[in-house]
């Protein structure tokens, strides 16, 4: 009976520990609530004392509804059987060696400069590794990684409203995409109560609670009001990496099976609760109709009411309608507009992909979108807010109150949220990543509010904002000499000895923060236009304070992608390598000028290409390697 609710499927787990010598004795004594189990006994003159320990649960044993019998006995036969004859532990042994370095073969980086960057990619490579595999179950909020001396019972559900989808970030680009399967399934089997909870507001499609547990039971928070925490764009947030799942491999079967169906419905939802409103007359009857457009004559956009940017439960945790409405609602929140922003413009890609037929409201939503919510510093910039719509601007400026600052700031009691404080979460700057609506092909002003975003709410050593802050610094072009320093400061400050960063509150999710690593490397950057391209920016920011080398990250279009760096030169070194895996187009962003002398196939063919607005193009042959030299 997880998280305190019944269960027609008990979860049940077992651990169990053999050791190879009879003359050891282990005993368990129960001390001040804490279980710990001793073990003392003598060698014998052998060398080699073996322990194994095995953890099995009803999920490994059985899938049925009801589940199978106590996991007690399969897990001691499993312990035993490790510390059986000397060649059985050994072929473990073996086992557990060949993964691993097929592992750390199949993908690597050097940092030879920056040992703290390069101690960060081995370590939280390691740290999700180790928690997530294929064919088990997802990781929940802490994973194996559990850093407290309480069990800390927020860690043992699937926080969806950003937490649980962060552990896998950085798991694409670095081609560790095997990795990642496991986040899915969960999310899945709960995609029956996000069509009852979607039903419950009236509308279809998805929604997502704030906190689910495994084979598809509701989390701690339980379901709407109450579970949702106010948020509506959670199931968005999951859809985002089913889009970079299928845009890094093209996965056909996963995008028919899996993703596109999700991400359809996920939307859908949206395109009900979202409400299309006429521009007040002063906010710009200028803007040219698209044709695109559904009613070309009216001058209007797609405003998202009744949303929240953060976890928001009135006080006394008073979850009426009316509650809400009053302390959290909020019009415009800045997460749910780059969420959807996103997921509308690579909708119609999608379909195209599985031969589904396309929605024209979805680029009409695309294209039609209110701005950003924005808000000016005393300095003259502007920076992101949690919330502020064009529509509300008539009732007056943002109050200097409790109402409009913070987590809790809702649009009902003043027009938009002022902008938040030092020290904050990095919720302002999601738009960049994990949705990827604005980045470096965005216009120039956009990405300058981004940067002023993040140098006012300076989030790089609040605990929620490890596993992205970074990667929206570098997605931006942020200047490194602004955020490098901040991020070795929090890597020195959290990092233990295993090189994994410890954080009390969160667990697995800081292994997101891969994502900034390839970002210093390799960027695929995604032009919001719904056509599914993308272009590869190579060493974006030139780093100057050490070289860089990586070898098969990967690319979208599913390529994968080896290069090195010299910080001296400020030059791309030797040849560029790509494999294509799916036969798509490369397309190279040469973003600081410079040409390309060749591409050579693994045959020796040369190979013609085409360049237009700083970006050369060439066709490539699925599972062919490419030779790319730079001028």
């Amino acid at each position: 009976q997880p998280f305190g609710m019944q269960s027609s499927k008990p979860i049940r787990a077992a651990i169990a520990t053999a050791l190879s010598l009879p003359s050891f004795v282990c005993s368990i004594d129960p001390v001040a609530g804490d279980t710990s189990a001793s073990c003392s006994g003598s060698l014998g003159g052998e060398a080699t004392l073996r322990v194994a320990s095995a953890v099995v649960t009803n999920f490994d044993m059985c899938m049925s509804e009801q589940g199978c019998n106590d996991p007690l006995q399969n897990a001691l036969s499993r312990a035993r059987a490790l510390i059986g004859p000397p060649s059985r532990f050994a072929a473990s042994v073996q086992a557990n060696r060949a993964f691993w370095l097929a592992l750390w073969n199949s993908s690597w980086v050097s940092i030879p400069g920056d040992k703290a960057l390069e101690r960060l990619y081995f370590g939280h490579t390691y740290m999700i590794a180790a928690a997530s595999r294929a064919g088990a179950l997802s990781p929940g909020n802490w994973g194996p990684w559990v850093l407290t001396d309480s069990t800390y019972c927020a860690g043992c559900d699937f926080t969806v409203d950003y937490n649980y989808q962060a552990d896998f970030w950085g798991l694409y680009a670095a081609n560790r995409v095997e990795l990642a399967w496991p986040q899915y399934k969960p999310l899945l089997d709960f995609v029956p109560t996000m069509r009852r909870d979607a039903a419950s507001l009236r509308c279809p499609g998805l929604l997502l609670t704030g906190q689910l547990g495994p084979f598809g039971y509701r989390g701690l928070k339980g379901g709407p009001a109450f579970g949702t925490m106010s948020i509506r764009s959670n199931a968005l947030l999951a859809a985002v990496n089913m889009i970079q799942h299928w845009e890094y491999t093209h996965d056909i079967h996963f995008l028919q099976t899996v993703a596109f169906p999700f991400i359809r419905d996920a939307f859908a939802f949206y395109k009900c609760w979202m409400r299309r409103k006429r521009l007040p007359q002063e906010v710009g009857r200028q803007e040219a109709d698209s044709p695109h457009t559904i009613n070309s004559t009216a001058i209007w956009k797609w405003m998202i009411p009744d949303d929240q940017s953060h976890e928001c439960v009135p006080p006394g945790n008073n979850v009426t309608e009316a509650a809400i409405i009053e302390h959290c609602y909020q019009n415009n929140s800045v997460l749910a507009n780059g969420l959807v922003r996103r997921v509308a413009s690579v909708l119609p890609s999608l379909a195209s992909a599985v031969q589904e037929p396309e929605d024209l409201v979805w680029r009409d939503i695309a294209l039609r979108l209110e701005p950003m919510p924005i808000a000016p510093l005393p300095d003259g910039q502007s920076v992101f807010t949690l919330a502020g719509s064009i529509f509300d601007q008539e009732a007056g400026e943002a109050a200097d109150d409790d109402w409009c600052i913070g987590l809790g700031c809702s649009t009902r009691n003043c027009p938009r949220c002022t902008p938040q404080p030092a020290g904050s979460q990095n919720t302002a700057s999601y738009a960049v990543w994990p949705a990827e609506s604005i980045g470096l092909a965005s216009p120039k002003s956009l990405r300058l509010t981004a940067q002023a975003t993040l140098r006012s709410t300076a989030p790089w050593e609040q605990t929620n904002s490890f596993s992205a802050a970074f990667s929206q610094a570098a997605r931006v072009g942020m200047p490194l000499s602004e955020w490098l320093p901040q991020w070795h400061r929090a890597i020195n400050d959290f990092m233990m000895a295993n090189n994994v960063v410890a954080n009390s509150m969160t667990g697995v999710e800081v292994a997101g923060s891969l994502q900034a690593i390839t970002d210093l490397m390799l960027q695929s950057v995604t032009p919001p236009d719904g056509l599914g391209r993308s272009y590869i920016a190579l060493f974006p920011l030139n780093i100057t304070h050490t070289d860089l080398t990586f070898y098969k990250l990967r690319a979208k279009g599913a390529f994968l992608v080896s290069a090195s760096w010299d910080a001296a030169t400020q030059k791309v070194k030797d040849s560029v390598m790509v494999e294509s895996l799916a036969g798509q187009q490369f397309n190279l962003w040469l973003r600081c000028g410079g040409r390309v002398k060749s591409i050579i196939d693994h045959d020796g063919t040369a190979v013609p290409s085409f360049q237009r607005q700083g970006i050369v193009c060439f066709n490539t042959t699925a599972h062919h390697t490419y030779r790319i030299d730079l001028q």
